[in-house]
């Protein structure tokens, strides 16, 4: 599964052509000449699907959620790092679709979290 590293992070918004509805847009950039991605775009709707992975001229991820992942994706965003994206294609698909996307943090280093005040 391709891995990539991510650098920062751009909360947006984007207008949802069908309804008209302006719904969140959590933008990554990945560390640059980490892999095939240039450009990671993870929508917030109604209902979530997985997403695709675009190259045709600048290649890109799009994820798809449910609008409820938005705070707790947000919050990973804001307060961890390192921070990476992983995803498979479909091999079936010619569109690219994905069947995997994740955000995922590296492993906290010693001392990192709360104090132990445990007896």
């Amino acid at each position: 599964m391709p891995t990539l590293s991510v650098v920062t992070y751009q909360l947006g918004y984007y207008k949802d052509r069908p309804n008209g509805q302006t719904l969140p847009l959590i933008r990554l950039a990945p560390q640059p000449g980490s892999g095939p991605v240039s450009d990671i775009r993870m929508f917030y709707q109604q209902a979530g699907s997985v997403g695709f992975f675009s190259a045709p001229l600048v290649p890109h991820l799009t994820a798809f959620f449910p609008r409820e992942a938005l705070e707790s994706h947000l919050s990973i965003c804001q307060s961890e790092n390192p921070l990476f994206v992983q995803w498979e294609v479909d091999p079936a698909s010619t569109l690219g679709a994905l069947t995997v996307f994740t955000l995922q943090t590296g492993e906290e280093f010693f001392g990192e979290g709360e104090i132990d005040t445990s007896p």
